[in-house]
């Protein structure tokens, strides 16, 4: 029993020390965001707008969390635009954040729903 016991706290240790990156969730502004310790990068996982309410979304290229270390946001999910398009004036992301296949499909909603986007250096 005693062996049983070591080798899964031994196992369970080695896990834990091996794992090199940590997914976690930042709430910033109107914005939820999925970040990545491994390679410093974030998702736009949700955008936030008040239901009856019409807004500009700008999405940050960086987002800090509260140990003060900085994430660089390299995507923005369907999802997130999908469900707030209706509530949108218009986006404006910077140019950086255009390159993936996710974020195009985000964007494709605004372009379908005839809103501005604008693109940011």
């Amino acid at each position: 029993m005693f062996k049983k016991i070591c080798s899964f706290l031994i196992s369970f240790f080695c896990f834990v020390f091996l794992c090199s990156g940590i997914l976690m969730e930042i709430n910033e502004g109107d914005f939820s965001f999925v970040v990545d310790d491994k390679d410093n990068t974030a998702i736009v996982r949700f955008i936030y707008i008040p239901a009856y309410q019409k807004k500009d979304i700008v999405v940050p290229e960086y987002v800090t969390d509260y140990h003060g270390s900085k994430y660089f946001v390299k995507e923005i999910q369907e999802n997130a635009v999908k469900n707030v398009i209706h509530r949108a004036k218009s986006i404006s992301v910077p140019k950086s954040l255009v390159v993936s296949e996710e974020t195009f499909k985000a964007m494709t909603w605004f372009i379908i729903y005839g809103l501005t986007i604008k693109m940011r250096s």
